[in-house]
């Protein structure tokens, strides 16, 4: 059958069956065809039935294995010559297999190096096994990298250069920074030195200062000097510059100036100077889902006087009573000093109604619309017996966006 198939008949396991009498009609097995994935033992019963329809069984262990080895193909050992300062080369490759039945492809030198990985001087050994389970196969190849010799090993530094730090406040001095022109080995190969300082980096503490920088070649010696300025000519950076969403009770104002907005976050090597910011704001009206939406510009700056912006949007949503939850005051008793001439009843002492939004309750005053909300209120004075009265205090809340006089508004 095919070569991921494999057929089993009676003769291969009937071990000398007869009928005494009336011949053999017919000899049956409970599985004749195996797959790849029949592999390992199988309970495998025979039948035969004589011509008078009387039949017997029995069972055997067949054991299906796979002896097909896979088949494995590696590209051919490859050289490769890097051109001057460069210190390893991207190498793109393909190692193919096929089997009969499924297999696994891995590699097997243990160098870390996959296709496309940048392979450094030197010379690699890859190996790759196809494995099905039963058979193994194998290839091998190697990969050389050869370094650039220059045609000179005088070393020529430059004898100055204005070095800026990175976003992330340090910067490496590599050699390549400090030699002149182009043709040289791999340039991790060379040491860099910064005199005054432990290793060939330079922070935002060195911002300002100059120093000497040497580049040696290890493998004969040779050696330059030059100087650098270090400087920082990155921009703040700036973080959390999002679109914000806030009902119209919020303080739209930044939280660094007390509202309820986030504001960003500035971050400098250099420090911070300075930070504005400068508001667009477009006002809606009933119909819209929104009350308000805010462009606020962030203008950050640095002390090397280096400026960034970035535009937070505010989204003020409206307020509704048709969506929204109104507490009244509680009941209160006020005790008075039987001699006082003058009790207060005021709002301002026995509360407001409030609209309640995230658990939080925000008072609506008489004379000061909260959103688009405002309150009255009216009182029945009911005198008690003796030095004593009842107030029934009633508040209207109404919606200045929806109707008026409807069961919801007020």
């Amino acid at each position: 059958g095919p070569a991921n198939e494999a057929t089993l008949t009676p003769d291969d396991i009937d071990a000398g069956s007869h009928a005494d009498y009336c011949g053999i009609a017919s000899r049956t097995l409970s599985q004749t065809t195996f797959t790849c994935a029949d592999t390992g033992p199988h309970a495998i019963t025979l039948t035969v039935t004589d011509s008078l329809g009387n039949a017997a069984a029995c069972t055997t262990v067949v054991t299906v294995t796979d002896t097909v080895p896979p088949q494995i193909s590696c590209p051919a050992d490859t050289t490769f010559q890097l051109g001057p300062g460069e210190c390893a080369m991207t190498y793109t490759f393909d190692v193919t297999a096929s089997d009969n039945c499924t297999y696994t492809l891995s590699q097997t030198d243990g160098t870390g190096l996959a296709s496309g990985s940048a392979f450094p001087i030197g010379v690699h050994l890859l190996s790759f096994t196809a494995d099905d389970g039963f058979n193994q196969a194998s290839c091998a190849f190697t990969v050389t990298v050869l370094e650039h010799q220059p045609a000179s090993d005088v070393l020529a530094c430059n004898d100055h250069l204005n070095l800026s730090i990175g976003a992330d406040c340090h910067m490496q001095v590599t050699a390549d920074m400090m030699l002149e022109g182009t043709d040289y080995r791999c340039y991790d190969n060379y040491l860099v030195e910064i005199e005054g300082l432990p290793g060939p980096w330079v922070t935002a503490d060195e911002v300002g200062q100059t120093f000497v920088v040497s580049v040696t070649d290890p493998a004969t010696g040779n050696m330059c000097w030059g100087t650098i300025l270090v400087e920082d000519k990155q921009p703040p950076a700036i973080s959390g510059c999002d679109t914000v969403t806030l009902a119209c009770v919020h303080d739209p104002a930044p939280t660094t100036a007390g509202g309820d907005a986030p504001a960003p976050t500035f971050t400098d090597c250099s420090g911070v100077a300075s930070v504005l910011f400068f508001d667009q704001t477009t006002t809606f009206d009933c119909d819209s889902a929104f009350a308000k939406i805010i462009h606020r510009t962030w203008i950050a700056r640095d002390n090397n006087g280096f400026a960034d912006t970035c535009v937070q949007v505010i989204v003020v949503e409206p307020l509704s009573l048709l969506n929204s939850t109104i507490t009244c005051p509680d009941n209160l008793t006020i005790e008075c000093d039987p001699n006082a001439t003058n009790v207060s009843y005021d709002p301002s002492v026995t509360g407001y109604p409030e609209i309640v939004i995230d658990g939080v309750g925000y008072p609506v005053r008489p004379g000061e619309p909260l959103c688009d909300l405002a309150a009255t209120y009216s009182d029945v004075v009911i005198p008690l017996c003796g030095p004593g009265m009842k107030i029934i205090r009633t508040w209207k809340v109404y919606d200045w966006c929806q109707p008026i006089g409807t069961p919801d508004n007020p």
